[in-house]
């Protein structure tokens, strides 16, 4: 189609534009404005006459202007489309030549990949039998809570959880059991934190929960909290040893996850069926434990 500036009334089309925008022939098409083939806003949320001028500016400055557009046929309905727009000279008249591609299939093409690549994303950072989050999810997610808390002051905690003994549960129910034992010690967690804290599980039948913006000693009553709801699972009934680290502004993700897991070997030492504490003295290394049951 061709547009006549400064009005950009149509002043020819062809067959495939008329049928594009569903007018009844050249001559109803001619009647229409650019504007009347617009929906009032663009996608980018910019009022379409206000684009439409940005757009004219370019194309007459610079001779021509490629770019996505949303219009609309007669019927009303919008869809999205690539545009060319190239200035041509007929002695003193300035015209521009249009040349509109509809691109709905594309777009919808684009849509569903989009909605693939989000669900294998989604797939690959969560665990399927427990539905949890699963480390590499884990990995990214304490990974942001420490920037966060850099940049806010607040603390971070971290709970390593492991069920007593469960190797004999596999071997004495066999693993159909075992995993119904894991989906529903996955079911007490998510139950036991807050929206913002991300239980996840670490692998085997070791858990992990991300404690953002808690203070002090609130980790451990976290645990305490778990622990206590995990004996009323099922027959037989599994404990957990829960090791809590805490954050702290000299240590990376790997270091809180360390101390964590420091914790919870001690618990283990301990007896099981225990909340540890990392627990740092002055003058000391990260070895130093005590414990807080």
């Amino acid at each position: 189609m061709t547009i006549e500036p400064p009005s950009l009334n149509f002043t020819s089309a062809n067959a495939a534009a008329i049928k594009m925008f569903g007018a009844a022939d050249e001559a109803e098409f001619l009647s229409l404005s650019v504007g009347e083939l617009s929906p009032p806003r663009q996608p980018d949320g910019t009022p379409t006459p206000q684009k439409m001028e940005e757009t004219l500016q370019i194309v007459l400055q610079e001779g021509s202007h490629f770019f996505e557009w949303a219009h609309c046929r007669r019927n009303g309905e919008v869809f999205p489309a690539t545009v060319l727009l190239t200035k041509l000279h007929f002695g003193d008249r300035t015209i521009i030549q249009a040349t509109v591609r509809d691109i709905t299939e594309r777009k919808e093409t684009e849509r569903k990949l989009e909605e693939v690549n989000a669900k294998l994303t989604e797939l690959s950072m969560t665990d399927q039998l427990t539905g949890l989050p699963n480390r590499r999810q884990l990995d990214q997610k304490i990974n942001e809570e420490i920037t966060r808390s850099k940049r806010t002051g607040k603390g971070l905690a971290v709970l390593m959880l492991d069920l007593d003994h469960f190797k004999q549960v596999n071997d004495q129910y066999g693993h159909q059991k075992g995993d119904e034992i894991l989906q529903q010690f996955a079911e007490v967690l998510r139950q036991e934190v807050r929206d913002m804290d991300l239980p996840s599980r670490f692998g085997g039948e070791e858990f992990c929960v991300l404690l953002p913006e808690i203070e002090a000693d609130e980790g451990r009553n976290v645990a305490e909290r778990i622990r206590g709801s995990v004996e009323d699972l099922s027959d037989p009934a599994p404990t957990v040893s829960v090791g809590v680290g805490y954050w702290e502004p000299d240590i990376s993700s790997g270091g809180v996850l360390r101390r964590a897991d420091r914790a919870l070997y001690a618990a283990k030492e301990a007896g099981r069926n225990c909340v540890v504490t990392y627990c740092k003295q002055p003058g000391k290394d990260d070895q130093n434990l005590s414990d807080s049951a």
